[in-house]
């Protein structure tokens, strides 16, 4: 273990700078709309953000979303990042690993999102398809959100305690699948009209395994 913190702790500069960027993006969205990034980052606790902010896809505040779409992608990274690390399952943990990962996940969302889609068209459900993304991406940005303190603890603060990376992972968990469980809640209705059996099949199928496909790269 204290070999994977010592090589965290080798690259202080590029680590906070990363931080740093999530912090500049997190003031720039509170500046541009803070009512609507607060509504986001409470959406597990209040269905607000749906209901007000939603369909707001506008030039207006298309950066808004550009810019919480790269904030996404930076937490996540951050987040497989530290969990390789404190894991032990890869050796070079430097910036290009960062990179890399960054470029997995863009590449990991895009594919999904387009094997979604592409599904939704074959069976003429492009607005159910539109819902459901929504849902799950707002929901999967305020899990992100909600992990950030942990992170930032867990490298500042507790970079040497197991327990605090397993609350973390603990925490973590509990966001994912809350937001699963959201999701299902939401479309409850719709699923058992078209039927859980195949809802569950889209799961399988263009949920967990482009994500294994992303795990497995990444290790190599």
């Amino acid at each position: 273990m204290n070999i994977g913190v010592e090589k965290v702790l080798q690259n202080p500069d590029w680590l906070t700078l990363v931080f740093v960027v999530i912090f500049g993006l997190l003031a720039i969205l509170n500046a541009i709309s803070p009512k609507r990034l607060f509504a986001l980052g409470t959406c597990f606790f209040s269905k607000k953000y749906f209901l007000v902010y939603s369909n707001e896809l506008t030039e207006s505040n298309v950066f808004f979303y550009r810019a919480l779409s790269l904030l996404q992608l930076l937490v996540g990274t951050l987040f497989v990042f530290l969990i390789f690390e404190k894991s032990g399952l890869v050796e070079d943990l430097s910036f290009l690993l960062f990179g890399q990962l960054f470029l997995l996940l863009t590449g990991y969302f895009f594919v999904q999102y387009a094997l979604g889609l592409g599904v939704a068209l074959l069976f003429g459900s492009p607005d159910l398809f539109k819902d459901y993304y929504l849902y799950k991406s707002s929901y999967l940005k305020a899990a992100l959100l909600l992990c950030l303190p942990f992170l930032i603890l867990l490298v500042y603060a507790f970079p040497e305690s197991n327990f605090f990376y397993k609350l973390t992972l603990c925490c973590a968990m509990l966001c994912f699948s809350a937001r699963w469980l959201l999701v299902v809640q939401g479309f409850n209705k719709r699923i058992s009209r078209s039927g859980l059996f195949y809802f569950i099949l889209y799961l399988c199928a263009l949920e967990i395994s482009p994500l294994l496909v992303f795990v497995k790269i990444a290790i190599e």
